[in-house]
């Protein structure tokens, strides 16, 4: 019988393996609900010294630099539609895990806020210079103390060419709408997205 504690061991291992993180977790920031905040996830936290923290409740923008990854890393991709087969599911995956992961942490460069300034009714912004996340994270070291999974990141991302990379990924994706239409029979419904352009609703119909 498995207890908790070596159950949620077990997932964040496997966790940390999935996403081939180069770095140590500093602290977590979970959402507030009972099946992200138990007495177990506690208890992990504090043995290996994570600073543990939660969003408050109704405000989400406790999260908003995880949740506006909602659009660039799951919906600019594959939309509105249903994905729920196994096979789409491991397909799904493993692009997440290779191809998709280099490309949004190795060459999509980002800004991040520096500073806001109020001049009377209006807000100034400042940004630092676009960075990608590799970038990011390798500038917190001090030169010649950069981590070895990360200089194996840069090495392979001197290796590897961003337009082919662009083109498997083009290709992964085809491979899976068609995976998953080839899987369940469905009707797509146009109808207009609150985002702009059109978002493609998906209505199952009987598979003969």
């Amino acid at each position: 019988m498995y207890s908790g504690d070596s159950i949620l061991n077990s997932v964040v291992l496997g966790l940390w393996s999935w996403f081939s993180l180069p770095t140590e977790f500093k602290y977590t920031v979970p959402r507030i609900h009972s099946e992200f905040i138990n007495h177990h996830l506690v208890r992990y936290c504090k043995k290996h010294q994570i600073q543990f923290t939660r969003g408050r409740p109704y405000k989400k923008d406790d999260n908003a630099h995880v949740e506006q990854k909602n659009w660039t890393h799951v919906r600019k991709l594959f939309g509105w539609d249903r994905y729920d087969s196994p096979a789409v599911l491991e397909a799904m995956n493993e692009l997440y895990r290779h191809e998709l992961s280099a490309m949004m942490n190795q060459f999509q460069p980002s800004v991040k806020l520096a500073s806001k300034e109020r001049i009377g009714s209006r807000v100034r912004r400042r940004y630092d210079a676009p960075q990608t996340p590799l970038d990011r994270l390798v500038g917190c070291y001090e030169e010649g103390k950069v981590p070895l999974p990360l200089r194996r990141l840069l090495r392979q991302r001197d290796r590897q060419d961003p337009f082919s990379l662009s083109e498997s990924i083009e290709a992964r994706l085809i491979a899976i709408e068609q995976q998953r239409r080839d899987g369940h029979s469905v009707l797509l419904l146009q109808h207009p997205s609150p985002r702009g352009g059109v978002l493609h609703k998906a209505s199952k119909a009987s598979h003969e």
